[in-house]
């Protein structure tokens, strides 16, 4: 069986999403395509319009054949290491290929790619950092000499370059992005809009025209959401950061991955004063720190599941640099192929003896301790977060990530 990977958010599902599925079948030929999606906040430092499940369910309604939930610590994290946890779970699952979006044309990523994995990039990046740039901005302008690069085409590096880190040698189809650029609407007659586009739209009320640019079995399962939920924004937490933020230690918040090098209390002098999460990022934002890299550090901040359950060095080293994945939890799969397609990947898993394909709820009752115990009781606070600004009641309790059906269309 020839499994395919794609790594995403899908926040919402949108045709542009159903496209990069449907080619990456037709051109790789698989039997199978498992998506790994970001949990219920994602990686630009923001809540997902809508949770994890609804997503999932969207993916799994519109040609997905099982999805699994990338782990809230590389989720909530910078392109390189959101890459790293992506590559590093597909590879867990045993998946064949890697197929990812791009904007510029294959060559032109591959070299890229091979330009971020030399020695040279690391030495070039920092000098940028020192001199006020955002690592973003560094690698970007670095890679393309001066240029902006596309985030699609920065992603497209990444997953190469993570790749090539963690020993990984899977097929990739890079597949030419259609329609509407990122954050774009498209033109006239288009219905491929950027989900960047598509979370306007659901900001300002217009869901009609949102659903304008979603596959209809999307569009149904966002409508069901608004029955009783609104989209979720970051001002939802306001309150909740405000509250954090107010009766912080400033060395515990500097302990929180990324969180060093003066930026937490950087933020903490510019924050506690600010009435809502936007003014909090804004307040903070600078030249050195980038707008994502603040607001991902307010949920880093907001999720804290208490000081004990903090991501020690020598953790976040094995985390971040070689790559940990103790556990692959799925949030869904179809019925006939899809459910083929998981019995194969448990069937790689465990010959391999990589990470096992879990139930959060009983992973959590086994003797599970150290890093892998950390990294699943960040997953589970994350949701309750989350589900704190819900209303519907059956959303709206602690513990939903023990007691949410496992989704099968």
């Amino acid at each position: 069986m020839k499994i395919a990977a794609v790594i995403c958010e899908f926040d919402p599902f949108h045709n542009g999403h159903k496209y990069l599925i449907e080619e990456t079948r037709r051109r790789t030929g698989c039997d199978g395509v498992i998506c790994i999606m970001s949990g219920s906040f994602t990686q630009r430092g923001r809540p997902a319009v809508c949770d994890k499940w609804a997503r999932a369910e969207m993916a799994l309604k519109c040609g997905a054949d099982a999805v699994a939930e990338l782990p809230f610590v590389y989720a909530v994290s910078s392109a390189q290491y959101f890459a790293l946890g992506g590559v590093g779970l597909a590879g867990a699952a045993g998946a064949d290929v890697l197929a990812f979006g791009i904007e510029s044309d294959e060559e032109t990523v591959r070299e890229l790619a091979l330009r971020k994995g030399s020695e040279a990039f690391g030495d070039a990046v920092r000098e940028k950092i020192d001199a006020g740039a955002s690592y973003a901005r560094a690698a970007s302008e670095w890679l393309s000499d001066g240029a902006r690069l596309r985030p699609n085409d920065i992603l497209a590096c990444e997953y190469i370059a993570a790749s090539m880190k963690l020993d990984r040698a899977p097929e990739f189809c890079m597949v030419p992005r259609a329609g509407a650029g990122h954050g774009e609407r498209p033109g006239e007659g288009g219905n491929i809009a950027s989900a960047g586009a598509i979370r306007e739209l659901l900001a300002e009320g217009q869901s009609a025209e949102a659903e304008k640019y979603m596959p209809e079995q999307a569009a149904e399962i966002l409508r069901k959401w608004l029955e009783t939920e609104r989209p979720v924004t970051s001002e939802d937490f306001s309150a909740q950061l405000s509250v954090r933020l107010r009766t912080a230690d400033p060395e515990t918040l500097e302990k929180l991955p990324f969180g060093s090098g003066g930026i937490a209390r950087h933020i903490l002098k510019n924050a506690c004063a600010a009435n809502s999460w936007e003014k909090a990022v804004t307040e903070s934002t600078s030249k050195r720190y980038a707008s994502s890299r603040i607001s991902r550090f307010l949920v880093w901040a907001l999720v804290m599941p208490g000081e004990k359950n903090l991501i020690e060095p020598d953790e976040r080293y094995n985390i971040f640099e070689r790559g940990f994945f103790p556990y692959l939890r799925f949030l869904g799969a179809g019925s006939g192929k899809g459910e083929k397609v998981l019995a194969e990947i448990c069937r790689r898993a465990a010959s391999s003896g990589t990470a096992p394909v879990i139930s959060l709820k009983d992973y959590l009752k086994e003797e599970t301790c150290g890093t892998a115990l950390k990294m699943a009781l960040w997953d589970n606070v994350s949701q309750s977060v989350y589900d704190s600004v819900l209303s519907d009641p059956a959303r709206f309790p602690a513990g939903r990530n023990y007691t949410e059906k496992f989704i099968r269309i």
